[in-house]
């Protein structure tokens, strides 16, 4: 892969930037204005040197079962068309296993609120690229509670949080 001069990194940021800012404005990204310890942003690190460890948040790990089942049957356990019960919890359990694997940062589907079966009702939206709400968390994956505390608990590592999203279709 060729590497990127600086102008070019510069340009890259500044059309990331450019996508994520509605995010930020609709508060996905409430914290990130913060300033101090509490803060949930961390200065973008020199991505050429970070290994990143994706996950599908809802096929990872359940570390909160009652948020499993919204009562829609979206949720089936095993099923491969369905929410499986992985959460942003269950996800901030396993960080040390991550780290251990020698990854720097996570890279997570998108936790905001999903459209959770398709018309017919045969295909759940488990993996967050069906946005109906940009400025809610999915209620499969947990609260804006939980992604903040991922994210803290990821930066108290040394480790940052790439969210994915989708800004070319909704659910």
């Amino acid at each position: 892969m060729e590497r990127l001069e600086p102008s070019g990194w510069r340009r890259l940021r500044q059309a990331v930037r450019a996508l994520a800012w509605p995010l930020f404005a609709l508060g996905v990204w409430p914290a990130l204005a913060c300033a101090g310890p509490a803060a949930l942003h961390v200065p973008s690190p020199d991505w050429r040197d970070q290994i990143l460890y994706f996950v599908m948040t809802d096929r990872f790990a359940d570390g909160d079962p009652a948020n499993n089942d919204q009562g829609r049957s979206e949720f089936k356990a095993g099923d491969a068309t369905r929410y499986n019960g992985g959460d942003l919890k269950g996800l901030r359990q396993r960080l040390d296993y991550i780290r251990g694997l020698g990854a720097t940062g996570v890279w997570i589907t998108p936790p905001v609120a999903n459209q959770w079966l398709d018309p017919s009702g045969s295909y759940a939206g488990f993996h967050g690229y069906w946005a109906e709400h940009f400025m809610q968390v999915d209620k499969h994956l947990g609260t804006l509670a939980d992604y903040q505390a991922l994210s803290r608990a990821l930066h108290q590592r040394g480790m940052v949080l790439v969210q994915d999203i989708v800004v070319n279709h909704t659910g």
